[in-house]
C-alpha cells in the first residue's frame, strides 16, 4: 500500500481533495505506483503541486479558523471563572442584632462578630439579648421588599 499514491484525473480538484482526506494512500481507486511520477512531464507535476498546495492552504486556513474560535470560547469560559469577573450582587441583609448602648451599631448575624457583640458576650450576656424586636411576618415582608428593590 505504501507504494501507491493517488493520481487524480486532469482538472479534478474533488478527486485530489478526497485523496488528501484519506491520507493520499488507499487500497482501492485510481492509483498508480510512485515511480509513475518519473514518467510525468514537468508541467503536469507542477500543476499537481499547485493543486495540492492550494487545497492544503485552504484546509489549513479552515482548521486554523476552527481552532481560533474554539480558543476564543475557552478564553470566554475562563474569564467567567477567573479573578477578574464582576462580583455577584447579593440582596441586602437587614440587621438582626442591635447594640443596646449605641442603637446606631447593628449586626446582621453574618460574618465576624463586631467588637461590641464580643465585648457583651464576654461580659456574660447572651446573643438573644441583642435581637431587634420585630414580628416575624413583618420582618419577612421587609426582607422580601429589600430583595426586590435591590
Amino acid at each position: 500500500m505504501a507504494g501507491f499514491i493517488f493520481l487524480p484525473p486532469q482538472n479534478s480538484t474533488n478527486a485530489l481533495e478526497s485523496a488528501l482526506a484519506c491520507g493520499g494512500i488507499a487500497p482501492e481507486g485510481p492509483f498508480m505506483e510512485s515511480n509513475a511520477f518519473k514518467s510525468m512531464s514537468t508541467d503536469k507535476l507542477w500543476s499537481l503541486h499547485e493543486q495540492m498546495t492550494s487545497i492544503l492552504a485552504r484546509k489549513i486556513a479552515e482548521e486554523k479558523t476552527k481552532l481560533e474560535e474554539r480558543l476564543c470560547r475557552l478564553e470566554n469560559a475562563n474569564s467567567a471563572i477567573g479573578p477578574n469577573r464582576p462580583r455577584r450582587a447579593y440582596p441586602k441583609v437587614l440587621p438582626k442584632y442591635q447594640n443596646p448602648n449605641n442603637t446606631a451599631e447593628t449586626w446582621s448575624g453574618r460574618g465576624r462578630q463586631p467588637h461590641w457583640v464580643r465585648a457583651q458576650l464576654t461580659a456574660g450576656k447572651k446573643l438573644e439579648h441583642f435581637l431587634i424586636a420585630q414580628p416575624s411576618i413583618e420582618r419577612r415582608h421587609i426582607l422580601k421588599m429589600a430583595r426586590t428593590s435591590a
